[in-house]
């Protein structure tokens, strides 16, 4: 299934408010979510592409260490997860070496993740 993919992962460009939550709430992209995880399907295949970045979104949910976001073309937020750990400690939890958590967007013309 991932044979037909590129996945890019590392930093982004995007700045705190570029992407809102569903409440209209603007997401602190650059503050908050340092990596981003990209997922285009070469053949074009946005079923494919989608789910491609689901699994990736659920594996890195299933560790439980990062606040992330999964969202369709930076337009949609369609999944968000923060670590009870993370929760519970507030502002203050770092993962080592990073300043906080993960970003994840999927997008239809192009997916990332950025944290």
């Amino acid at each position: 299934m991932h044979d037909r993919a590129d996945i890019y992962v590392g930093p982004h460009d995007f700045d705190d408010g570029d992407l809102r939550a569903p409440d209209g709430t603007p997401l602190p992209l650059r503050s908050q979510y340092k990596h981003w995880v990209e997922v285009r399907d070469l053949d074009r295949d946005l079923d494919r592409q989608l789910g491609t970045a689901r699994e990736i979104y659920e594996a890195l949910k299933a560790a439980g260490k990062w606040k992330l976001v999964l969202a369709d073309d930076m337009q949609k937020v369609i999944d968000s997860f923060e670590p009870a750990k993370l929760s519970a400690a507030g502002s203050g939890w770092r993962l080592p070496g990073v300043s906080s958590g993960a970003a994840f967007t999927e997008s239809r013309a192009r997916a990332g993740t950025g944290s």
